[in-house]
């Protein structure tokens, strides 16, 4: 939902002098934060030692998890922008194939949110090389090399955004901003994060006190250091900013104390109407443009309804539909595909 205040919710005002509004409003961050956490998910799903994968089952269950929803985003929104001429056939064609962070004239092109999922797929992809390397490293090896390559991604990314950046909308703020590579650093710190737990989890056993104070102080930080963040990049020479990876380490001790927590906290997350909203948060993230475009331009101006009430009814209406979607289309095409996905290429027990 901080993805979604951080598109709509510049209107909140009673909110907007609160330190907790950067909080609300970071979700260029938390993008970031799905990633390392994809990352983390992979590794739990996919990693049994040796880093070797049915190839074709883990194709057939990556496409058949985020394609559907993906898709029925796209649709929504291709007759809105093609009525107002911003894009073209290439963008479409681009969007179509999940290709568009690659080039930055199309990176937010008709499903804006969508970029991120472009990078995802090329995790997707560079997930079984990414596995077979790492499992053959030792636990030091692995954190030495993926902690190296965050330090660098890092350094690569603050060296392009102090010599080369231009505001948005640029063809420079495209490329630095979205460009999958730059954002690689935090998915494969997720997922070295995930083969150490995989392997080491059942000898990690923390009373619930340690895993919950974790989780508190490792959220405090992350909390109090987007809420600083201005104050303390004012101080330096150059611009650095949180959302390619920087928090990727703090994002991952985090997911890490929550993975091996077994306190209240715990069971508290595993209520049903948050695993619920856990499992439709993908379609919340993927429709929230489409359907704004809707509500904000076609229904909310023939309502006569105060700016509060548009925004209050916003995300509430946009979860509503994420659970609608999450229960009658995605989770069927989902099955659907994989099913498919058996007849045609002959496996079975498909993952994810």
């Amino acid at each position: 939902m901080t993805v979604v205040f951080f598109h709509f919710g510049g209107g909140i005002s009673f909110l907007e002098f609160s330190r907790w509004y950067q909080v609300l409003r970071a979700g260029n961050i938390a993008v970031s934060y799905f990633y390392t956490l994809s990352g983390f998910i992979m590794a739990v799903a996919y990693y049994r030692g040796e880093g070797k994968m049915d190839k074709a089952r883990y194709a057939i269950a990556r496409f058949a998890r985020i394609y559907p929803v993906y898709l029925l985003g796209l649709i929504a929104i291709v007759p809105i922008v093609l009525y107002v001429g911003n894009n073209g056939k290439k963008a479409l064609l681009f969007n179509l194939a999940m290709v568009q962070a690659w080039f930055p004239a199309y990176a937010l092109t008709f499903n804006s949110p969508g970029w991120s999922l472009s990078v995802e797929v090329f995790f997707y992809l560079s997930l079984p090389f990414l596995l077979a390397m790492l499992a053959k490293m030792s636990p030091r090896m692995m954190l030495v090399t993926t902690m190296g390559f965050w330090l660098l991604s890092q350094a690569v990314h603050t060296y392009l955004l102090n010599n080369y950046y231009q505001p948005y909308p640029s063809l420079e703020h495209n490329l630095i901003s979205y460009n999958p590579l730059l954002h690689l650093n935090g998915f494969v710190l997720g997922l070295a994060i995930g083969m150490l737990f995989m392997r080491y989890h059942n000898h990690w056993r923390l009373p619930p006190s340690i895993t919950f104070t974790g989780i508190v102080l490792s959220t405090g930080l992350i909390c109090g250091l987007i809420m600083y963040w201005g104050e303390i990049t004012s101080r330096l020479n150059f611009q650095i900013t949180l959302t390619n990876g920087l928090l990727a380490p703090l994002f991952g001790i985090f997911i890490l104390f929550l993975a091996l927590d077994q306190s209240w906290f715990s069971k508290v997350m595993q209520y049903k109407w948050l695993i619920l909203l856990g499992e439709a948060s993908y379609g919340i993230y993927i429709l929230q443009e489409p359907f704004s475009q809707y509500f904000f331009y076609r229904f909310a101006p023939i309502t006569h309804w105060s700016n509060r009430t548009i925004l209050f009814l916003f995300p509430i209406l946009l979860i509503g539909l994420s659970i609608v979607v999450f229960r009658f289309f995605e989770t069927p095409s989902r099955l659907w595909i994989r099913r498919r996905g058996e007849k045609l290429l002959g496996v079975s027990n498909l993952e994810g």
